[in-house]
């Protein structure tokens, strides 16, 4: 429960940060754990750089996206079919994120991503 609790303040704190502003969050549902923290972007290829130069851990999920993958070939689906579907995973990326992480740890994910994505400091 303690470790929900601090990555559901560290999930807030994001928010908080502004970070909701430059991407996409996840939607706060009531008992979200954040096993993840995943936001999107059109510009994600730009920000994963960014905050890999940073030294800033961060991942991408879902690329191929499931229906075009080679095990589920047999199901038909083409490029093009599921375009939503297509769309969240060339847009999706994680950013750090557990219980503890320090509010300066989050300001260097937001400053990052300011950068890559070249939006004014506040």
């Amino acid at each position: 429960d303690e470790w929900t609790r601090l990555r559901r303040e560290a999930a807030g704190r994001y928010a908080e940060l502004g970070l909701g502003e430059l991407v996409e969050l996840p939607e706060d549902e009531p008992g979200h754990v954040y096993h993840l923290f995943v936001c999107r972007s059109p510009e994600r290829d730009r920000i994963r750089a960014a905050l890999t130069e940073a030294g800033i851990g961060n991942a991408q999920y879902y690329l191929p996206p499931l229906h075009l993958q080679p095990a589920m070939r047999n199901l038909g689906w083409a490029a093009g079919s599921l375009p939503e579907t297509e769309r969240a995973a060339a847009e999706n990326f994680s950013v750090p994120l557990w219980a503890g992480i320090s509010a300066e740890q989050q300001e260097r994910v937001v400053d990052a991503v300011r950068a890559a994505v070249g939006a004014p400091v506040p």
